[in-house]
């Protein structure tokens, strides 16, 4: 009796589990294509889950290797489970695979990887043009064509949308799936329309509406970048670049500006005239930029401070020095060599500039002059100035410029006598010693009286020397 107890108790179970098989499998497919309303900020991949489980009845089965890049935040309605899952993982390495209530996430397979290559040209002359840009949109990458017009790009299989632009030309653009190594010859259409293009100033004080018409303020930072001869940059040689100033013969310093000669435009350094504002013969003029500050040029309406000239006036001023911190630079050229040195002497109180530079052509050329003949020209320029603060009203400036040219030639030759009866041997001694240049010593009282009083004294000595 008991064994068919036994029997039946285990039929029983046998039809109940049966019963719950085929009653969860429909109900597993009609939660499968159910929609929902699901909604998730910044959450994480166990966060996700566990929301998705509750609300759904699903479980989801997955190793600790599988982790997010970012936080899924989601805000859906009357989705399926396959499109919530689709929506969170669509830009993530992770695959599902929905099985029965079971959810199976996985690492998603590396997509094989194919290039594209071909040649970019002109659509007209079929020239193959050079560094034209090829960039795949969707994967922001990118190469241009080498020095034959070739160009190669590996991506990842899929759909691929690439752009290929160069200078003048349309963009072309394609569109295509990459399955294989596809080879793309790209012809590209001349389009030389130019948009329009406004040119705004906010420096309103400028043309009719200035203060100073036909005065230019020249940038120190445009003197030095200015290209020169063997990268010596000079101060006049930029003002000859300047509208309304002509540079007469090319390759010389001299100034004609709108017209008039060389010899009427006045020079200023600090204040003081110079009598000759150049070296070697106009090649070069004795400004060297490291020593100064500030460039004025004066094409007109000259203030009456200058006493006026009748082409122009170039009033350039030197540095000061700095107060606080000492500091210089050390040039060496094809030409000349510079040294430049500025800092305090007492901090707040008094500092000092210091600048000086020399050719050395007559050391170069020496080697390479006959033994007979000896020519040597070389020429330098020193600036020096000391700024001492006596109170915030009162302040001294002492500033010293020397330069100077310095050409000889010296010639040594014997020769016979042959015209009379007593032969003698002769010693024929040449020689040339030319020098010239500027001397100028300057001091200058600045004091500040009011607000509205402001005084200038300057004492100055100026000597120009050519002999």
């Amino acid at each position: 009796m008991n064994y068919y107890l036994y029997c039946l108790r285990r039929l029983f179970r046998f039809i109940l589990l049966l019963w719950i098989v085929f009653r969860i499998a429909p109900l597993a497919a009609q939660d499968r294509a159910a929609r929902l309303d699901f909604r998730i900020s910044q959450a994480t991949l166990d966060t996700f889950v566990r929301q998705l489980e509750d609300s759904t009845g699903f479980s989801f089965i997955y190793s600790e290797k599988i982790r997010l890049r970012k936080p899924v935040t989601l805000d859906v309605s009357r989705q399926t489970i396959g499109e919530i899952l689709q929506l969170a993982f669509e830009k993530e390495a992770i695959t599902f695979k929905i099985s029965g209530t079971h959810i199976l996430l996985g690492e998603q397979t590396v997509s094989s990887k194919y290039t594209v290559s071909g040649y970019i040209t002109d659509a007209v002359s079929s020239e193959t043009l050079i560094g034209a840009n090829i960039l795949e949109a969707r994967r922001h990458a990118g190469t241009s064509t080498n020095p034959f017009g070739f160009y190669s790009l590996t991506l990842p299989e899929g759909e691929t949308e690439l752009l290929y632009s160069y200078l003048g030309y349309e963009t072309g653009h394609c569109r295509f799936v990459l399955s294989r190594d596809t080879v793309m010859n790209i012809r590209l259409r001349t389009d030389n329309r130019l948009e329009e293009i406004v040119v705004l100033s906010n420096k309103k004080e400028t043309g009719i509406r200035a203060t100073a018409m036909s005065t230019l303020d020249i940038p120190m930072t445009q003197i030095r970048n200015t290209p020169a001869i063997l990268g010596e940059a000079d101060i006049l040689k930029t003002i000859q670049l300047m509208p309304g100033v002509q540079a007469g013969t090319e390759g010389f310093s001299g100034l004609y500006v709108r017209g008039g000669g060389p010899d009427q435009n006045l020079i200023l350094l600090d204040g003081i005239p110079i009598y000759n504002a150049d070296h070697m013969l106009g090649v070069f003029s004795i400004f060297t930029p490291e020593a100064m500050k500030k460039v004025t040029l004066f094409k007109g309406s000259f203030p009456a401070r200058y006493g006026g000239r009748l082409s122009s006036i170039v009033d350039i001023r030197t540095n000061d020095g700095d107060m606080q911190n000492y500091h210089g630079t050390v040039s060496v050229g094809l030409l000349t060599s510079k040294l430049h040195l500025e800092g305090p002497i007492l901090k707040d109180k008094t500092s000092f500039c210091l600048t000086g530079r020399r050719t050395y052509l007559d050391l170069v050329a020496r080697p390479f002059l006959p033994e007979d003949k000896k020519y040597n020209y070389y020429f330098y320029d020193i600036n020096a100035k000391i700024n001492h603060k006596f109170s915030g009203r009162s302040r001294l400036f002492l500033s010293f410029y020397k330069g100077k040219d310095h050409y000889d030639y010296k010639q040594d030759k014997e020769y016979d006598n042959n015209y009379d009866y007593n032969p003698r041997m002769y010693l024929y001694n040449s020689r040339i010693d030319f020098n010239w240049g500027n001397t100028i010593a300057a001091g200058r009282w600045n004091y500040v009286f009011n607000s509205k009083l402001f005084s200038n004294t300057t004492v100055a000595y100026n000597h120009y020397q050519m002999g």
